[in-house]
């Protein structure tokens, strides 16, 4: 997630680049949540923006908890299991589709 500085303060679970290079999406397992970001225009733009903190978070998203988190315990649960399964990747220009840990 976003500090009240703008900046990602989350565990980022995993990420989406959009094949136009313009947003970056993060999904949180541990906050539960996506963010949208705009990335930053001009020499420095695209993901270059971002690391110097030109872009914008445009969208937060909160995402449900997952019902029944013992499957993922029981194959080795935690970060692992959150890396391992966890993907998400961009379908159309401003559609994410995200593949959680279950």
């Amino acid at each position: 997630t976003t500090s009240h500085a703008g900046r990602l303060s989350a565990a980022v679970s995993c990420v989406a680049l959009s094949s136009n290079g313009h947003r970056i999406a993060f999904y949180s397992a541990s906050e539960m949540s996506i963010q949208v970001w705009q990335l930053g225009e001009g020499a420095f733009g695209g993901l270059g923006s971002f690391l110097r903190s030109r872009s914008r978070c445009i969208k937060k998203l909160k995402v449900g908890p997952i019902a029944d988190m013992a499957p993922v315990l029981s194959a080795g649960g935690g970060v692992a299991a959150v890396l391992k399964n966890c993907r998400m990747k961009w379908v159309k220009e401003k559609t994410l589709m995200l593949t959680r840990e279950d």
